[in-house]
Order: structure tokens, then C-alpha cells, then sequence
């Protein structure tokens, strides 16, 4: 667990069974996969390693969780 949450390329010698369905469960809580950290926001996508061999696979294209997310659309627009 230690390797995910700290390191930039995880060494999957040291991941164990249960460790990516915890790593997935924190980044949902802190809404850590999400651009800005935003619970409304959409997946966050770069070219590192950690990504691509990690959290594309916890997180699958059209398949993010989002807890009582409000999308921006639906918000109402202020008046100045």
C-alpha cells in the first residue's frame, strides 16, 4: 500500500492482493482521481507511469464513481 500511495512508478512486487481495492477506496473519499479534486470533476489523465499502469485500471473509461456530485450545468447563474 505504501508503494501506491507514495511512489510515482509502483513496484508491483510489493502490492498485495487487497492494496489497489484500498488505494481506489482512498482516492474516492479524497476524490483524488478527479481533475481539481473536484467531486463534480471528470477523471484526471496523464502519461505517468503510475496511471497508466494503475489508475486506468481501478478506474475504467465511463466507469468513475461520483458521491452527490452536482454537475456545473445545473447550478443556477448569479446575477452581479
Amino acid at each position: 500500500m505504501f508503494e501506491l500511495l507514495t511512489r510515482k512508478k509502483v513496484d508491483q512486487s510489493f502490492i498485495t492482493g487487497s492494496d489497489p481495492q484500498s488505494y481506489r477506496e482512498i482516492l474516492e473519499a479524497a476524490h483524488g482521481h478527479l481533475e481539481n479534486n473536484d467531486s463534480a470533476g471528470v477523471l484526471k489523465t496523464t502519461r505517468g507511469a503510475k496511471f497508466k499502469d494503475d489508475i486506468s485500471k481501478l478506474f475504467p473509461t465511463g466507469f468513475v464513481t461520483r458521491r452527490r456530485a452536482q454537475s456545473t450545468s445545473t447550478k443556477p447563474w448569479f446575477r452581479y
